[in-house]
């Protein structure tokens, strides 16, 4: 689960391989995400809201932009040995911001 930087929204990763939005003020569904073949385990906010990426049991990581809903791209951690135990600790010490630009640099492999 991951706060939203003005602390308005929660993003939630599930069992069910969504990554969910959340209205914190009343508990309201406004997205939800698919794409990933296994449960979601983790999940942050970019420091300015506009993405979230999302980590899986998948072995994926995944970097969605919040206001539509697109998956901008998705890489297995595999093939990014600084980003490998995102799944194991979390994907909230992963700088999003270099996730967006690493995947500018790379074509999705959706």
């Amino acid at each position: 689960m991951s706060f939203s930087n003005d602390g308005k929204f929660i993003a939630s990763g599930s069992g069910d391989q969504t990554v969910k939005i959340w209205e914190f003020s009343t508990g309201k569904l406004l997205k939800e995400f698919k794409g990933h073949s296994k449960g979601v385990t983790s999940v942050s906010f970019s420091n300015d809201g506009k993405f979230i990426a999302s980590g899986s049991d998948d072995t994926s990581v995944r970097c969605w932009r919040v206001k539509d809903g697109i998956m901008l791209w998705n890489t297995n951690l595999y093939i990014i040995p600084s980003f490998q135990d995102a799944i194991i600790n979390g994907i909230q010490g992963v700088d999003i911001q270099e996730l967006v630009k690493l995947g500018a640099k790379r074509p999705s492999i959706c």
